[in-house]
């Protein structure tokens, strides 16, 4: 049969290339209207088709290229206005189609997971936007108090900003500190372990500051209002140690000694102080931290040019060396490495005990960083457990035999293999630069087999401003902590003299007599006057 000319059929296959769809954005897929020029075209795959009959064939089996991604271009186009049009023309056109069309009631559908403009705040005039209803909800309770505890970013949760807005708003007074930032996000809303050994954590009832105490710590001068006479702040009874940079070394230093699972009790006060081993010691601000450095260094016992040799031990302290080591074994700190330097100053102390060939071994070693409080170790040391023990001195070391070494590892405790190893620990963060303080440092340096010229014994301290001779009583450290720096130390019954209690006390001492130079050297004359006056008597009563 002929077909007339101009007669399209509809039933005929079609057979036109198929077209790549074109990703354009949400504002160019709203022209599914009629134009007589172009055509009509299909919001979906974006052909155009020359009338009617033919859109309405190829909606029939036309499958959408995204519908997720239509649906985030048509719903965000619809708060702005632009995709009226594109709404309208299919409300219009589907009632041409002979079924109804899923892809497009989709198209119309919302969907508010993925539509940002959909949960938008309209509490206090806040026009913030947010993707989920989670999302919208946490933030009415952080940034308003909706439905919770809002953020107080001018105190407690002032750890969420940056340093240099924080930094903005304590040069502008808003910043108020609070003793500890506990709940959200604070330490303290983490719960310890089960069995695990006690670490930093905030401090009893009995040691913790009093309220009067936290708010002349942390409280800032707010500013005076006009109708109010200006009034004179009042005196702090502590240092001030609640600034930001303590604050976030604090946070640092607790972090670190958390991984050691200490033995010993340590809290962190905000109150200028540490409690360690039931005993307060003094921190040092960050700003000052530099300085206690450079001073510690003019109380070196060797110049620069002799760090590498071996550090002269106290005249009344003598007797003590007798023990002769290996030459071979000993070694010098390693040389400083900028991209991982050494601490500036480090605080040791070491328990031994005394074999039978008259050397003093190390049994128990500890660390501390002088600068910051943070505790660098604290660990027990087994060289040989079949070595001959001529003195265990059980009222210091707390041991009785290598069986009780065994039964510390067992139950956890962190045990070194060797002077070797305990030396390499240290020299993690000791290097020629660093200043070594210490009692009778001699002797733990000799018993560590390290040669480290850098150092301040403060025993030699205290002869050195006596300016003549004092007794091996004298010097002891017990004593020293006693009558200098007011500091009472004490021994368990059990388990003797914590290791780390003496580094502690050594730490103490040497920066007492950085703030106190003259009282030291009145004291420690003093003390030598009483030595040589008693010295005529004690050769009478001898002979």
């Amino acid at each position: 049969m002929a077909i007339a000319s101009g007669y399209l059929d509809l039933d005929r296959p079609n057979e036109e290339p198929s077209v790549v769809p074109n990703y354009d954005d949400g504002a160019s897929s709203s022209s599914d209207s009629v134009d007589s020029d172009v055509g009509i075209k299909c919001s979906d795959c974006k052909r155009t088709f020359r009338s009617m009959g033919h859109y309405n064939n190829h909606m029939l089996g036309c499958t959408p290229v995204s519908t997720t991604t239509q649906v985030r271009e048509v719903i965000p186009a619809t708060a702005s206005g632009s995709s009226s049009l594109t709404v309208n023309h299919m409300r219009a056109e589907t009632p041409r189609l002979p079924t109804p069309r899923a892809p497009i009631s989709s198209n119309v559908s919302p969907a508010p997971t993925s539509n940002p403009a959909a949960f938008a705040c309209n509490t206090r005039g806040c026009d913030r936007s947010f993707r989920s209803e989670a999302g919208l909800k946490q933030h009415k309770q952080d940034a308003h108090g909706v439905g919770g505890q809002a953020l107080n970013l001018a105190g407690s949760d002032s750890w969420m900003l940056s340093n240099r807005e924080r930094e903005r708003m304590r040069q502008e007074g808003l910043l108020q500190h609070t003793p500890s930032p506990r709940g959200r996000g604070g330490q303290g809303g983490r719960p310890t372990p089960r069995g695990a050994p006690s670490g930093p954590r905030a401090a009893p009832s009995s040691t913790r500051p009093s309220v009067q105490q936290q708010q002349s710590a942390f409280a800032r001068p707010m500013p005076q209002q006009p109708h109010l006479p200006a009034q004179m702040p009042p005196a702090p009874i502590s240092t001030n140690m609640g600034g930001v940079a303590e604050l976030e070394q604090a946070k640092s230093i607790q972090a670190k000694t958390l991984r050691l699972l200490l033995q010993s009790d340590v809290f962190i006060l905000h109150d200028g102080k540490v409690n360690a081993c039931d005993i307060m010691w003094t921190r040092i601000g960050v700003a000052k931290q530099y300085d206690v450095v450079t001073m510690l260094d003019g109380l070196c016992h060797l110049p620069k040019m002799l760090q590498g040799e071996y550090i002269p031990p106290p005249k009344a302290l003598k007797e003590d060396y007798k023990a002769t080591y290996l030459s071979s074994e000993f070694q010098t700190s390693p040389e400083r490495n900028m991209a991982k330097p050494g601490l500036g100053a480090v605080a040791i102390s070491c328990s031994k005990i005394l074999l039978a060939n008259g050397c003093p071994e190390v049994v128990k070693i500890a660390a501390v960083d002088l600068i910051s409080c943070r505790v660098l170790m604290n660990h027990l040391v087994c060289t040989d457990p079949h070595a001959k023990v001529k003195d265990w001195y059980s009222s210091v070391t707390g041991l009785f035999s290598w069986n009780d070494m065994e039964g510390a590892r067992k139950s956890g405790y962190k045990i070194f293999k060797g002077w070797s190893a305990a030396r390499d620990a240290l020299h993690r963060f000791v290097d020629k630069e660093t200043i070594i303080v210490g009692y009778n440092l001699r002797s733990d340096l000799d018993a560590l087999r390290m040669i480290h010229g850098r150092a301040i014994d403060i025993a030699k301290v205290v002869e050195k401003a006596a300016q003549g001779p004092l007794s091996k009583a004298q010097l002891a450290l017990d004593g020293l902590c006693r009558d200098f720096p007011a500091i009472k130390l004490k021994s368990d019954p059990e388990y003797g003299r914590d290791s780390l209690m003496n580094a502690f006390a050594v730490r103490e001492f040497g920066l007492w007599a950085l703030k106190n130079t003259d009282k030291l050297s009145s004291l420690a004359k003093k003390r030598s006057r009483e030595y040589q006056n008693a010295m005529p008597k004690v050769a009478v009563a001898g002979a």
